[in-house]
C-alpha cells in the first residue's frame, strides 16, 4: 500500500493531451465541471418545464371555455396573453398537429421566435401580439433571417393585428414568406382545426383527428345496425 505522501506525488503528476500539460487533479476538475456543464445543459430550463405546460393549460382551457364567447372576445383574449406565453402556445399547437418544433430562449434567438418542421420544410416563426398595424421592418426582418440561414426554407409571421393592403401583397408574392392573422384563421389554427400554410393543408391537431375517428365508427356502427334491421 503507497503511503499519502506518494500517492499525492503521484495525483500531483502532469498529464499532456492536445499540446495542454495540466497535473492530473487539474484534468479531473476540468472533466467533472464538464460533465456538470453537460447536465445543466440538458436540464428542461424554465422555458421547457411551467412555460411550455402553461401554454398547453391555456390551449385547453382557451378550446373548453370557446362556446362561452365571441369570436372577437376571444380574439382580445390572445392579445392580452403574456408575449413569451404566446410564443409557446404557438409550438404547442404545431407539436400537436404531429409537427416537429424547436423552441428559442426567452431572450430571443436571432429574433426568432420558434421554428417548425412542417413534413421537411424548415420553418422559422415570428410571432406579434400587435393592436394595430404590423410594422413593415418586422416583415422584412423575419424574410432576411429565414433567407440568410441555409438551414431555412420559409419565415412565418404570426400576429394580432392589422395588415395593410401593401403588406399583404408583398406577402404573397414572396416565395419566402406567409402569414397567419386574423380572427377566424388564427383561431382556427389555435382550435387545432384544419388550415392551409405555405400551399400546405396542415393536419389538424390529435384531439380532433381522435374525435373524427371516433365519429366514423360510430356513424359506421349506426349504418350497420339500421341495415341489419332492414334485413
Amino acid at each position: 500500500m503507497l503511503r499519502p505522501e506518494l500517492e499525492l506525488s503521484h495525483f500531483m503528476e502532469s498529464l499532456t493531451l492536445a499540446g495542454l500539460t495540466l497535473p492530473l487533479y487539474g484534468w479531473l476538475l476540468l472533466a467533472v465541471t464538464a460533465g456538470f456543464a453537460f447536465l445543466i445543459h440538458r436540464m428542461p430550463g424554465p422555458r421547457r418545464s411551467w412555460r411550455v405546460a402553461a401554454s398547453r393549460r391555456w390551449l385547453a382551457r382557451f378550446r373548453r371555455r370557446a362556446h362561452r364567447y365571441t369570436d372577437y372576445q376571444r380574439f382580445e383574449y390572445i392579445r392580452k396573453t403574456d408575449p413569451f406565453l404566446f410564443e409557446d402556445i404557438l409550438m404547442t399547437a404545431f407539436e400537436e398537429r404531429g409537427y416537429k418544433v424547436r423552441r428559442t430562449p426567452a431572450t430571443r434567438d436571432g429574433g426568432a421566435d420558434g421554428y417548425v418542421d412542417l413534413d421537411g420544410l424548415q420553418v422559422v416563426v415570428q410571432a406579434k401580439r400587435y393592436r394595430g398595424s404590423i410594422a413593415p421592418a418586422h416583415v422584412h426582418a423575419l424574410e432576411f433571417l429565414a433567407t440568410r440561414n441555409p438551414k431555412l426554407d420559409r419565415g412565418l409571421f404570426v400576429h394580432t393585428g392589422r395588415t395593410s393592403r401593401p403588406i399583404q401583397e408583398y406577402i404573397r408574392r414572396s416565395p419566402t414568406l406567409d402569414m397567419l392573422s386574423g380572427v377566424s384563421t388564427l383561431l382556427a389554427f389555435l382550435d387545432g382545426k384544419p388550415i392551409t400554410l405555405f400551399g400546405r393543408r396542415l393536419r389538424p391537431a390529435k384531439h380532433l383527428a381522435r374525435r373524427s375517428s371516433k365519429e366514423n365508427r360510430s356513424s359506421s356502427s349506426d349504418a350497420s345496425l339500421h341495415a341489419g334491421n332492414r334485413v
